[in-house]
């Protein structure tokens, strides 16, 4: 009789999370609240961005192992493209985030998350 291996159980991330992007540069933070779906290690949700006193509808899709949690966030709006990198430790993330314009790099910094509820 062959031995299954349990595996690890891979972290529940699905819930509304609000994230917080700061920017390297002199750019305004972006607060970013997203609602997590979680199928296995797959993501994917919706929400939206805020930047000063704007915000875009924006729709996200990712995928989670062990530890490790890659978003890509592409704001309907405008040609824009968030791809956060993601370290998940005491029920919240942080990491750091690339903003592509039009395919092109616009910025970068870092990024912190937390749950806002279920």
């Amino acid at each position: 009789m062959a031995v299954v291996q349990k595996e690890d159980p891979i972290i529940d991330l699905a819930g509304k999370w609000r994230m917080s992007l700061t920017g390297d540069g002199t750019e305004s933070a972006k607060i970013m609240d997203i609602i997590l779906i979680q199928s296995g290690e797959r993501l994917q949700g919706y929400g939206s961005i805020t930047e000063g006193d704007s915000d875009a509808l924006a729709t996200a899709t990712g995928a989670v192992s062990e530890d490790e949690i890659s978003l890509e966030v592409k704001v309907n709006s405008q040609q824009e493209d968030y791809r956060l990198d993601l370290v998940h430790e005491n029920g919240s993330m942080q990491g750091s985030y690339a903003l592509y314009q039009a395919e092109r790099l616009a910025e970068s910094g870092n990024a912190t998350a937390s749950r806002t509820g279920r």
